[in-house]
């Protein structure tokens, strides 16, 4: 990954929010970050394919942990920082990490009581090191260099449980790199894009979908300073952002946010959006999109300048919010996937998107719906490079 992004040089690669200041990564500061992430892992015996968490807000830090543990072989496992201190330790004690890095001074995110720490430099991460369970000994020693394999594990997330604890979903570089190549070929991200990224890193569909296939493309990653709605609001504006990676609720919110602005015009103005929005929904159902892109070009640009895609997935984006953002004149893609496919199984390409629809399988992909003898419901089955191996196994 370093020399892939290496090759995009002085280009913006990360525009991250902190307090309504921006800071702005180029690939070169990027990869540079990472290699020395990188080599202090090494230098503390990582070894191929050991896990390695991640316990921090999104952010600068995040990105540049996520690369760094890839660039050494090892496999990126994020832990949700909101989560109770209780939780992140059992989930670190089940996926087996020696280490993690993270951002925990001057805040109560959990653990640090528990740990020793060893700051690495004004520009890394805190590096904490798990206690050892009584019994194990490990010594540490420099790590060499290693390249992974693409059957080497390069991620653990977490999907929920039918009981109601996550399990943990392992998944390998080929699995990551076959959906990222899928995507990739069908042009749906590339150098020119800015993908504004409002959601958690630690859940796949935004750690995939929005930061590796923009920053493997050559294009960039925009952070907001957090989840609230200023805060996305002037991230979407400040960063430029051309495309959000979203899921549905935050949409509906969307555009909650668009009629609100129209109703506070009150008035002709408020009747003639909603007029002018009816008759250009009635033409997107139809395949005629340019009606609403003309029309309601000026509020598009109220709201974000550049932005013109919207990237939906996490759930089922409900056909009457898709028409809404289809007729005022927005591009919207929308899929199908899960934890274990890493995470997209199917997706609307914009040249050829239905409306309700889950789109079709990635290239490599094959779905089925297997017919049930007990009930007429059946199950989604689906083979490829990009489903995983097996859920991780408890000790």
């Amino acid at each position: 990954m370093p020399e892939l992004l290496a090759s995009f040089g002085e280009a913006s690669a990360l525009i991250s929010f902190k307090a309504g200041v921006s800071e702005t990564l180029t690939f070169r500061d990027l990869v540079e970050r990472t290699r020395n992430i990188a080599k202090a892992l090494q230098d503390r015996g990582v070894s191929a394919g050991e896990p390695i968490g991640i316990l921090a807000p999104n952010g600068p830090l995040w990105v540049t942990a996520c690369l760094a543990i890839l660039a050494t072989g090892a496999a990126v496992a994020p832990i949700d920082a909101q989560q109770t201190k209780a939780e992140q330790a059992r989930l670190l004690e089940m996926i087996g990490c020696r280490f993690f890095l993270g951002d925990l001074e001057g805040s109560d995110v959990g653990l640090q009581d528990c740990l020793f720490t060893s700051p690495l430099g004004a520009d890394f991460p805190i590096l904490y090191a798990l206690p050892l369970s009584s019994g194990q000994e490990h010594t540490v020693k420099a790590a060499a260099s290693h390249v992974a394999r693409p059957s080497d594990l390069a991620l653990i997330v977490h999907a929920p449980g039918a009981t109601g604890t996550p399990k943990a979903v392992p998944l390998s570089h080929a699995n990551i790199l076959s959906n990222l190549s899928a995507l990739a070929a069908t042009g749906v991200a590339g150098p020119s894009e800015r993908a504004l990224i409002p959601l958690p890193l630690h859940h796949i569909y935004p750690l995939v979908v929005g930061l590796l296939l923009p920053l493997s493309t050559g294009g960039s990653v925009v952070l907001p300073g957090g989840f609230s709605g200023p805060e996305f609001a002037h991230a979407l504006r400040s960063g430029d952002a051309t495309a959000l990676i979203g899921v549905p609720r935050l949409y509906e919110s969307f555009l909650a946010m668009i009629n609100g602005r129209i109703e506070a015009q009150g008035g002709v103005s408020a009747w003639a959006f909603h007029r002018f929005l009816g008759l250009s929904v009635t033409l997107a159902r139809r395949g005629q999109r340019s009606f609403g892109q003309l029309t309601f070009k000026a509020i598009r640009r109220s709201v974000a300048p550049r932005l013109y895609r919207l990237v939906s997935g996490g759930a089922k984006l409900e056909e009457e919010t898709e028409l809404k953002l289809l007729g005022l004149g927005y591009d919207v893609v929308t899929g199908y996937g899960l934890s274990e496919t890493a995470p997209v199984v199917t997706f609307n390409r914009p040249d050829r998107s239905r409306i309700g629809s889950a789109g079709e399988p990635l290239h490599g992909v094959s779905v089925r719906i297997s017919q049930s003898k007990i009930d007429s419901l059946g199950e989604i089955e689906v083979r490829g490079p990009n489903v995983f191996a097996g859920y991780l196994k408890r000790s």
